[in-house]
């Protein structure tokens, strides 16, 4: 029920008025049950009577009806007056109420403010946070990638340090190795003819490194199949017969050199006959290195000497420089992990039939009793002769 129903009610009772109404209807109801005197004296007097004695029965029904209705409205004023204080209570009841309801509503929306001003200012101060942390995360990447890049510069110059600790430490040996190899590693046309196999290997590719590139056989044919290639050598000699002929070689140690590159600014590595001069710690640095210089796609082709066979041994150990002999298992393990990938072995300087064992050749003069010790014969020659005389030479085409 409103403030404004519950009012309007109680004004419309305080206006009804009926205490002075009643209170005549009282007095002449009480008249009315009187004898009154007649101006017409004793006559008069007679005929109301005989009147009012003919209309009795009526008029007394008449007057019990005018009294109950009287004592009716008596009571209902009573009533109604009673339910004013009632109504007055409620109006004050439904005036405080709404004044309590107006004020939690002003206190709701102070809430309501408080409580978004608080949420805006959380929702700012993780904002903040959040660009503050991933400022500290950028700044923390950036300071590990400069440490990283410092930390690989440290490493380059102390590998190239320790190399030439090393070969301080070594005794010189006062060694033609131009005039070696003019012996023992075979004439520059024969060895160019040789490399043929490699230089198409690397396509059309304008940026190839000859690590330790001697002679430069592997360069010349590079040059006439329109690969881009340059090498790098530590023997002065090699490096101005390379000159001579017009190939871009530096006198320079190849660590040194690979250490200084770029990364990702090769597109591919070539070495022939070279690992087996570096000591282990050198041989992993290389590939290491390697493995870094070389761009997505490109190729690293190392060729050794194959110590799976003796004659290969043989000529291992005719080189005084020679470090160790790398079986083709092991150098598959350091090259994948340096991170590459292998993808082919090339197999090559095959020992000529007449420098390997004879298979007996039965004739018309054998006893056919022989016939399984014969076989029994040429299939162990053919054992030995692969083990003994096998090729001579290996190549590890790897793949960044």
């Amino acid at each position: 029920m409103s403030e404004e129903v519950v009012g309007n009610a109680l004004v419309d009772l305080r206006e009804v008025g009926l205490g002075p109404g009643l209170l005549l209807a009282e007095q002449r109801c009480n008249a009315s049950q009187r004898s009154p005197g007649s101006r017409f004296g004793g006559i008069g007097a007679l005929l109301k009577r005989v009147v009012r004695r003919s209309l009795r029965f009526h008029l007394l029904r008449q007057a019990e009806f005018n009294t109950g209705t009287v004592r009716a409205l008596r009571e209902a004023e009573a009533q109604l007056r009673g339910l004013a204080n009632p109504l007055e209570e409620l109006t004050e009841s439904v005036r405080v109420l709404r004044e309590i309801e107006r004020a939690r509503e002003v206190g709701i929306g102070e809430r309501i403010d408080v409580l978004e001003r608080d949420a805006r200012e959380r929702r700012l101060s993780a904002v903040q946070e959040q660009a503050e942390a991933s400022t500290g995360l950028q700044l923390a990447e950036r300071r590990i990638s400069q440490l990283e890049e410092r930390i690989e510069r440290l490493s380059d110059r102390l590998g190239g340090e320790i190399d030439r600790i090393d070969q301080n430490l070594e005794p010189t040996l006062s060694l033609d190795y131009l005039e070696f190899e003019r012996r023992f590693r075979g004439d520059e046309r024969v060895i160019a003819s040789h490399m043929q196999r490699y230089v198409g290997l690397f396509g059309s590719a304008q940026r190839v490194l000859d690590f330790g590139c001697g002679r430069g056989e592997f360069l010349q044919v590079c040059r006439k199949g329109e690969v881009g290639a340059y090498g790098v050598d530590v023997n002065p000699d090699m490096v101005s017969v390379c000159l001579v002929k017009g190939l871009d070689v530096h006198q320079e140690d190849g660590l040194d050199h690979l250490g200084r590159l770029e990364d990702r600014s090769l597109d591919g590595i070539f070495s022939s006959q070279v690992i087996e001069h570096l000591p282990p710690h050198q041989l992993l640095r290389m590939l290491e290195l390697a493995s870094r210089k070389i761009r997505r796609g490109g190729l690293l082709v190392l060729e050794t000497l194959n110590p799976d066979t003796f004659v290969a041994l043989h000529n291992f150990h005719m080189d005084p420089t020679h470090r160790q002999a790398i079986p083709c298992d092991a150098l598959r393990f350091f090259v994948e992990a340096a991170g590459l990938s292998v993808r082919e072995v090339i197999r090559s300087s095959p020992v000529p039939d007449d420098a390997k064992l004879e298979i007996w050749k039965p004739n018309s003069e054998t006893d056919p009793s022989t016939e399984t010790l014969v076989d029994l014969y040429n299939r162990n020659t053919a054992r030995l002769n692969d083990t003994l005389f096998s090729d001579r030479d290996y190549a590890l085409v790897a793949q960044r």
